[in-house]
């Protein structure tokens, strides 16, 4: 019996054994281990792959994610990204990362408290419901017991973690923190409640931390020169991913400036790709996923010190180790990634969302912010009057576009107008639009969309009422203007497709009045949103007093980007003219490419540099709104801007319309249903509309912007006339659109 007992181990060396794997620390693990062990993607969350995190689906999140961990010496970590690559899951897991392994008090700043919500309701949340290493270690939620956690305040054993908005000052005083999260900073204000910048005031709550604080913060970019992220990134030390190219190995950043699409072969969907530029091969998107996963972060701030240089674009294989050995010299890490990294972003979308933004300003500083992660430049300085004027007349132009005052041009089909009311007058415009020339461009290209061309526009013409907008007369001369045609030189003559009227100035409730009398006649407005779209369906208000008041339905316009757009169309103008040899007045050696270029607008020669003037009154300057630096319109004092106003707000109709959604083969059916029957007449010159052949006066209209226009004086239509439409069985809903305005 003895010798049974002697082999038995002894009891107390199983307890110590067991204290001592009890005592022992766990093991160290970085952030993107500790995902790859422990996190998990619940299917709510609107995740592509639900289930078990795996960081070689995205193993350029590796470092970053690293270097976020609070077992990473810096002390700060900076990620400035476009949308959909992973940015916000790589702060998840640092924050589970350190719940898990090393918990201490955490603050996360949004922009707001609505957004403080939806971080809990779209990311705290699914993460906790799904990953146990996490759910083990919160305080369930309790809404009437200060013991568990609630929707702005999570308990956790060993700290807390406090959702506050960055516009209240108020929350982010008094609480000590060790852990800072900065959550789409682009949007915080740069003053909060008079205290100063809300980053500020966070970052003293890490103070009593020292250097053992941690700082993480991510978020796509704003406008240049107002982008928090990029003054962030760019105070690190501006970190690119490299990737080793399949045929030579050298590494390179995937930059924009490197990617090609071909015109599409009959049948097949664009391929874009990328040009290496370390030995000129293509790299297609099926390359990505091997070259990501031998992706190698380097440091490319330009450094002072000139035995410090930053890597080329191209680094050579057996050189990347040096290059990742380089001496930060201070700075903390900040990364820059843009979609064509990520697994679920298509090139196919990228290309087509920069061949959009080719046509639409607008669209284009969602591409530069969304998908390449920059900060978008707007390049709108004015274009001086006496040059859009020179452009206007000279000769290339005319050859061109064929535009002449009052006759729409061979390639515009349809008319949208409005006018602007003000204290003694009431100004108008008629703008023609149309589709750029098929032509003069290869497949796949001319286009804002997949089969949808881009638009060009034209103003056909314009006048002046010279009554006081107080005298009915001024508003029977209006109608009568919303009820012309002009002639076209293909065209049979057309009116106006929709017609507006400024509300928002002066004669608020007379504008209403005129537009509740007569059908097919909107009620515009500008919108204090910068973000607006072109318009938008706003409020019913009531025009007129007693027995005779209604109701008017009021549309918003959105005079930010459609300033953008405009100013952009006259520069794609310049670029639309191709001077030759001979520029006459303009500078010598601009050269167009001859075509018209899509988004281009054009101007006729009867212009002067007064209207040219009031289309390029404004500018956009930077100012502070609501505690944020933004770009904002401004317009000098005592200077007119009639015409751009109302150049917004005929565009504004033109998109209500339909001309960014009409097909190609829209458009053909638009015009066979508007073409004059006359062919031959129609192929004529454009000089010969004015040679007498009574479909138009011997001579083109001659009356100055600043006159009144010719009108006559019967009553004014309570119906406005209706261009002809297409018909058929299968009639477009944007044809239903036209054809239901006056209702």
């Amino acid at each position: 019996m003895a010798d049974v007992f002697a082999k038995l181990v002894h009891g107390a060396s199983l307890v110590f054994a067991a204290a001592a794997i009890a005592a022992a620390p766990p093991p160290e693990l970085t952030v993107s281990q500790w995902a790859d062990q422990n996190r998990m993607i619940s299917a709510d969350s609107g995740s592509k792959f639900p289930g078990r995190w795996s960081t070689d689906r995205t193993p350029y999140l590796r470092e970053p994610m690293d270097c976020m961990g609070v077992n990473h010496p810096a002390s700060r970590v900076v990620l400035r990204a476009g949308a959909q690559v992973g940015k916000t899951q790589a702060m998840n897991n640092a924050l589970g990362h350190m719940i898990d392994t090393a918990p201490r008090s955490a603050l996360l700043l949004a922009p707001s408290l609505d957004k403080c919500t939806a971080w809990n309701r779209e990311q705290w949340e699914p993460m906790l419901e799904v990953t146990e290493a996490l759910k083990l270690k919160v305080l369930a939620s309790r809404s009437r017991s200060e013991e568990g956690s609630s929707t702005r305040f999570k308990k956790f054993r060993g700290g807390f973690l406090k959702l506050v908005s960055a516009s209240t000052a108020k929350e982010l005083q008094s609480s000590t923190i060790g852990f800072l999260i900065l959550e789409e900073p682009t949007d915080y204000p740069l003053d909060t409640d008079g205290r100063g910048d809300p980053i500020d005031q966070a970052r003293h709550r890490l103070d009593a931390w020292g250097e053992d604080g941690k700082e993480i913060g991510a978020s796509t970019p704003g406008d240049k020169g107002a982008c928090r992220i990029s003054d962030m990134y760019e105070a690190g030390d501006q970190r690119l991913c490299y990737l080793p190219c399949k045929d030579c190995g050298d590494y390179s950043p995937l930059q924009f400036e490197h990617f090609r699409c071909d015109p599409p072969v009959a049948g097949e969907e664009l391929q874009p790709y990328f040009v290496r530029p370390c030995c000129g091969s293509v790299m297609r998107q099926g390359d990505l996923a091997r070259a990501l996963s031998g992706c190698v972060w380097l440091a490319t701030f330009e450094s002072a010190d000139a035995a410090n240089p930053a890597p080329g674009l191209v680094v050579a294989a057996g050189d990347i180790d040096r290059w990742r050995r380089r001496s930060r010299e201070g700075r903390y890490p900040s990364f820059h990634l843009w979609q064509a990294y990520s697994p679920f972003a298509s090139w196919r979308m990228i290309w087509a969302a920069w061949q959009e933004g080719q046509t639409q300003p607008d669209k284009l500083r969602t591409f530069y912010q969304q998908v390449l992660g920059e900060p978008f430049e707007p390049v709108m300085d004015r274009p001086k009057a006496d040059r859009i004027v020179d452009l206007a007349r000279h000769p290339s132009t005319a050859k061109l576009v064929q535009l002449k005052r009052g006759v729409i041009p061979p390639w515009a089909w349809m008319l949208t107008g409005a006018a602007d009311v003000q204290t003694d007058r009431i100004e108008w415009a008629a703008w023609g639009w149309g589709p750029v020339e098929r032509e003069a461009f290869a497949a796949g290209q001319g286009e804002s969309a997949p089969g949808v061309p881009g638009i060009n526009g034209a103003l056909i013409d314009w006048g002046v009422i010279a009554i006081p907008p107080d005298d009915p007369k001024a508003w029977t001369e209006l109608a009568l203007v919303s009820n012309r045609t002009w002639p076209g030189v293909v065209s049979m003559p057309l009116t106006f497709d929709q017609f507006g009227v400024d509300t928002g100035g002066h004669y608020t409730s007379q504008a209403y009045q005129f537009a509740a009398r007569i059908s097919g006649i909107r009620a515009l407005k500008g919108s204090s949103d910068r973000e607006a779209a072109p318009i938008t369906l706003g409020k019913k208000v009531r025009a007129g007093v007693g027995k005779l008041s209604g109701k008017v339905q009021l549309w918003f316009t959105g005079g930010h980007n459609l300033k953008r757009r405009i100013y952009f169309g006259l520069g794609q103008a310049f670029g639309s003219v191709d001077m030759g040899a001979d520029p006459g007045m303009m500078a010598a050696g601009l050269r167009g490419s001859g075509r018209r270029e899509p988004g281009a607008l054009f101007l006729p020669p009867e212009i002067d540099e007064g209207l040219a003037r009031q289309l390029t009154a404004e500018h956009l300057k930077e100012q502070i709104v609501g505690g944020k630096r933004v770009l904002m319109w401004d317009k000098p004092q005592h200077q007119a801007n009639e015409q751009l106003d109302m150049a917004v707000y005929a565009m504004a109709l033109g998109v209500h319309a339909g001309i960014d959604r009409l097909r190609w083969e829209d458009w053909d059916r638009l015009a066979d249903v508007r073409r004059r029957v006359d062919t031959a007449a129609a192929e004529a010159p454009l000089e010969a509309l004015w040679a007498g052949n009574g479909l138009l006066p011997a001579s083109p209209p001659a009356a100055p912007a600043d006159s009144a226009a010719p009108l006559p004086s019967p009553a004014a239509p309570a119906l406005r006339k209706l261009n002809p439409a297409p018909s058929g069985k299968a009639v477009p809903a944007w044809i239903r659109k036209i054809r239901s305005q006056h209702k």
